[in-house]
C-alpha cells in the first residue's frame, strides 16, 4: 500500500494490509518493519545478485537494512518491537495509482512484474501476489516498490498461485478498455483488485464473449465456476506437485510467456473516444510564428526561475511537458483525455524524458480512496507543496465557461498547485474557443481585467505578454505568500 491510514506526530503508517511487515514514514524516511517470519528471506534478497539488476535499472526500489540500534528505535516509534529487520526504501517522488494510468501504463507495470516472477522462478522464490498497486512510475519508468511481495516457494508446485489476481487486475481491466471503451478510472476507483471474470462476463458484449481473448480469459472461468458452485464438495484450491522442480519451472515459465502474450494482445493501440490526441497536428489554435512566440515565453520563465519541478495541466499530448523536462525539471503532466495523456506517454518512453503523464480532470480530480478513504490520498494532497512552478495552458477557460468555476475558485486552486510560480494562458472573450464555449450563455464578466484583479489577491504578475494576433495573453505569475 502507498498512503497513511493514520498519522500519529511524525510516524505515519504507510501499509496496513500485510501481517508480514508495515511500511512507515518516519524521520523523513521510509521504513519497512519486517515481522520475523519474513525477514531472513528479505534480508537473503537484498543482500543477494538476483534482483541487483532490477534495482540497478530503477525497476526496483533501492533498499538497504539498517543496523540494529536504527530498527529498535523505529521499531519504538512504529509500536512494531517485534520486527527483526528495519529496510529503508528510496522515495519515489511522485505517486500515482492505476486509475490515473494509461492503458500502455497498465502493460507495462504488467510486464514488470511477470519479468520479476520469471526471474524470482530461479531462485525458487515467487510473488504471493501480482497487483498494479505494487508499482509506481519514475517518469514513464514502472518501479516494482512491494518488497514484502517475495516468498518462497514450493519448487514442485505446478500453480502460480497470483494468476487469477494478475488476470483481473491486468488482464480483464486492458480487454474492457479494449472492448466496451470503459476507462480504467472506472475500473480500479470501485475495484481495488480488479474485477473477476463473473462481473467481467456480463459487461462485455456477447459475441465477444465467445471469441479469444474473452473466450479464455473470461467466459471459460464463469462457466466453470458456475459449475463448480452447484457442486457442494468442489474443492476451492488443491495443491498440485512435479515429479521434479525442473518441469515445475519449465510449466510455470510457459505460463508466464503466455501472460505476457495475452497481455499486450489485450491491450488497445488506441484508446476510443479521445477527443485531444491529435489535437497539436489538426486543431492547435497558434500558427508557427505564435507558437515559436509562446515556446520562448515559456522556456525563458522555466530557466529564470530555476523550476526543477514541473506540473504541466492539462498537457495533452506533451508538447510543453517536454519543453519543460529538457530544461532540466522533473515534469508531472495532467490531462482528462487518456488518449492525449497516452500520446504523451509514449513520447517520454521514446525520448527517455524525465515526464509522469496522468488521466486526472483538473475539475474533478482523483479524489482519496481506500480503507477510511486514506490507503490512496488524492491528486491534490499529492500536489500539495511538489512544484516550483505550474503551467496552465489553454485550460483556464474550459474551467471557468466549461465547469463554471468562480474566478476565486480558480485562485484557490492555483495556490494548492504551486510553490511559486504559475505560467498561465489566458484565453478571452474574442477567441473563437472562448465563443465556441459559451454556447450563448452570459459570461460577459470574464474579462482580462476582471481575470487581473482576481489572480491579483493570490499572485503578483512578473511578466505577461499578448499573444501575436490572437485574443490570448501568457502570463508568468509569482505566488504571494
Amino acid at each position: 500500500m502507498q498512503a497513511p491510514p493514520e498519522t500519529e506526530g511524525q510516524v505515519r503508517c504507510l501499509s496496513f494490509r500485510d501481517p508480514a511487515g508495515q511500511l512507515f514514514d518516519v524521520e523523513n524516511k521510509l521504513v519497512r518493519m519486517v515481522e520475523p517470519g519474513a525477514a531472513p528471506l528479505l534480508q537473503h534478497l537484498l543482500e543477494a545478485p538476483t534482483l541487483q539488476p532490477f534495482m540497478e535499472s530503477g525497476s526496483l526500489i533501492a533498499s538497504r537494512t539498517l543496523d540494529k540500534p536504527t530498527r529498535e528505535h523505529f521499531g519504538t516509534l512504529t509500536r512494531r518491537p517485534t520486527a527483526t529487520l528495519a529496510v529503508e526504501h528510496e522515495r519515489v517522488w511522485f505517486q500515482s495509482f492505476p486509475q490515473e494510468w494509461t492503458p500502455s501504463m497498465l502493460r507495462d507495470a504488467g510486464d514488470l512484474t511477470l519479468n520479476l516472477a520469471e526471474t524470482l522462478l530461479k531462485q525458487g522464490c515467487g510473488l504471493k501476489d501480482a497487483t498494479p498497486q505494487n508499482v509506481l512510475f519514475r517518469g514513464p519508468i514502472p518501479v516494482f516498490v512491494d518488497w514484502l511481495s517475495f516468498e518462497r516457494r514450493n519448487e514442485k508446485d505446478l500453480l502460480w498461485l497470483p494468476y487469477a489476481q494478475f488476470v483481473r487486475s491486468f488482464l480483464t481491466p486492458l480487454l474492457l478498455v479494449k472492448k466496451c471503451a470503459m476507462s480504467l478510472q472506472s475500473v480500479f476507483l470501485n475495484h481495488r483488485d480488479g474485477i473477476d471474470h463473473d462481473q467481467a462476463f456480463h459487461l462485455i458484449p456477447k459475441l465477444a464473449r465467445f471469441l479469444p481473448p474473452a473466450l479464455g480469459l473470461i467466459s471459460i472461468p464463469h462457466w466453470l465456476s458456475k459449475r463448480g458452485k452447484r457442486q457442494a464438495n468442489a474443492s476451492l484450491y488443491t495443491e498440485r506437485l512435479a515429479s521434479d522442480p525442473e518441469i515445475a519451472r519449465f510449466i510455470l515459465a510457459r505460463q508466464f510467456r503466455s501472460l505476457r502474450r495475452s497481455l499486450h494482445k489485450v491491450t488497445p493501440k488506441s484508446v476510443q473516444g479521445s477527443r485531444w490526441d491529435r489535437y497539436m497536428e489538426f486543431d492547435y489554435p497558434y500558427d508557427t510564428t505564435q507558437l515559436a512566440q509562446k515556446e520562448h515565453f515559456i522556456r525563458s520563465a522555466l530557466k529564470s526561475h530555476a523550476a526543477q519541478t514541473v506540473l504541466d495541466a492539462g498537457c495533452n499530448t506533451g508538447h510543453f511537458s517536454e519543453l519543460a523536462a529538457r530544461t532540466g525539471a522533473k515534469v508531472v503532466g495532467i490531462d482528462f483525455d487518456a488518449g492525449a495523456v497516452a500520446a504523451t506517454y509514449a513520447r517520454a518512453k521514446s525520448r527517455k524524458l524525465d515526464i509522469l503523464p496522468l488521466v486526472v480532470n483538473l475539475a474533478r480530480p482523483t479524489p482519496a480512496v481506500g480503507w477510511m478513504n486514506s490507503e490512496q490520498t488524492s491528486f491534490l494532497e499529492r500536489a500539495r507543496g511538489k512544484f516550483d512552478l505550474v503551467l496552465m495552458l489553454a485550460v483556464v477557460h474550459h474551467l471557468l465557461l466549461s465547469e463554471g468555476v468562480s474566478l476565486a475558485a480558480l485562485v484557490d486552486l492555483m495556490m494548492i498547485l504551486t510553490r511559486r510560480h504559475i505560467v498561465l494562458e489566458f484565453v478571452g472573450p474574442g477567441d473563437l474557443s472562448f465563443q465556441h464555449l459559451c454556447r450563448g450563455r452570459d459570461f460577459s464578466h470574464i474579462t482580462s481585467e476582471t481575470f487581473e484583479a482576481a489572480i491579483g489577491t493570490g499572485f503578483e504578475i512578473i511578466h505577461k505578454e499578448r499573444v501575436q494576433n490572437q485574443d490570448r495573453t501568457l502570463y508568468l505569475l509569482k505566488k504571494r505568500h
